[in-house]
């Protein structure tokens, strides 16, 4: 179902207002009873005897104001139904209910809300005719009571001087009335300038926040762009640390290959070293017992002349080939052999040296034996 058809039907309010201008709300059968009054037509200054029946009618329109309420009656605009009755010279009100006044808001004009000369209006108002509603007609000749005429032309009959006094005390009630509805009138419309005003603050206040609405709803829209912006900034992001860490996974995996091989190649280092070092430390032992055989040699040498040299010099000639020989291999050797080449150069320091004893000693033998021959 829609919002129009969940409302309720739109009903009209009644309201009555009393002389003392209190307002009440009208019952859903109508306004109450009164007792039918009579209408004095004598003195009546308001009122226009013409040939034919006059209408006494308010020049004014009544006040109207609007209301949802439920228990209103269906009835839009109740009226009194006034009837003369003539027969014996007075009127009657012959309807059993009063007039109730519908107050409708929608059907205010402006210029009646807000009233900027009141006082010319109440002038107006109170230098106008008031006449009789359109259902109390007022014959021009009021006949008197045909059962009792009147003795003597000229007088009034006492029917005439009720009729008189009814209407001007009808015509008091109305005024009365119509002062309380004035003052109501001007009470409405106070109200009705305060609700405008109000209305106009909350209009204003509405537009405010209807800015405030849109600012906020720019805000979020903005705010929402910005967000996309970040979810997609982020993203381009995580894809490029996801790229960066398989490129760095790739890189680590060839690091990890490089640095097996390294190890691989330096067990194969290691071993190459063991080896050589096993060798030299061999030829170092071998040239260790040569060199005590040298040492040997030379002592016998020294001790044996002649044989010793010869010996001697054979066995030096041999040495320094094989000196010679063992200096190309140790050349090709490892750093750790400079301590062996350091030893090598003391031996051969030392051979020469044992060599130019040698040969020294030679040379003083020699130049014994040729004194000795000489």
């Amino acid at each position: 179902m829609s919002d129009d058809q969940k409302k309720p039907p739109n009903k009209q309010s009644f309201f009555r207002i009393n002389t003392k201008g209190e307002l009440s709300r009208a019952d859903e059968k109508g306004p109450p009873k009164v007792e039918p009054k009579e209408i004095d037509l004598s003195e009546d200054k308001s009122l226009r005897l013409k040939d034919s029946p006059t209408e006494v009618k308010t020049k004014e329109p009544f006040l109207s104001f609007s209301g949802n309420d439920n228990e209103s009656d269906q009835n839009t605009t109740p009226q009194s139904n006034l009837e003369p009755n003539v027969m014996d010279g007075t009127l009657f009100q012959n309807s059993t209910h009063t007039e109730a006044l519908v107050f409708n808001s929608a059907e205010i004009p402006e210029s009646s809300l807000i009233d900027d000369e009141p006082e010319k209006k109440e002038s107006s108002i109170a230098s106008s005719e008031w006449q009789l509603p359109d259902s109390l007609k007022i014959p021009a000749v009021i006949n008197t009571s045909p059962l009792q005429p009147s003795s003597q032309p000229g007088q009034q009959s006492p029917s005439d001087d009720s009729n008189l006094d009814t209407l001007k005390n009808y015509i008091s009630l109305k005024e009365k009335e119509v002062s309380d509805l004035k003052e109501q009138q001007k009470q409405y419309q106070s109200l009705l300038l305060k609700l405008k005003r109000n209305h106009s603050e909350l209009s204003v206040k509405n537009i405010e926040l209807g800015r405030e609405l849109e600012t906020a709803l720019s805000n979020e829209r903005l705010i929402k762009n910005e967000l996309v912006s970040l979810r997609e900034q982020q993203a381009n992001e995580l894809d490029l640390l996801k790229n960066d860490l398989e490129e760095d996974k790739k890189k680590s995996g060839l690091f990890q290959e490089k640095l097996q091989e390294l190890n691989r190649q330096k067990v194969i280092w290691k071993e190459k070293i063991t080896d050589d070092l096993k060798k030299i430390k061999l030829k170092e032992k071998e040239i260790e017992n040569r060199y005590e055989l040298l040492k040997k040699d030379t002592e016998i040498l020294l001790d044996s002349k002649d044989n010793q040299m010869l010996e001697h010099q054979k066995k030096t000639d041999a040495q320094e080939l094989e000196l010679e020989s063992l200096e190309e291999r140790l050349r090709s050797g490892h750093a750790v052999i400079n301590a062996i080449g350091s030893k090598k150069r003391r031996l051969i320091e030392t051979l020469k040296l044992a060599i130019s004893l040698l040969e020294q000693i030679d040379s003083e033998t020699d130049s014994n034996e040729q004194r000795k021959t000489g």
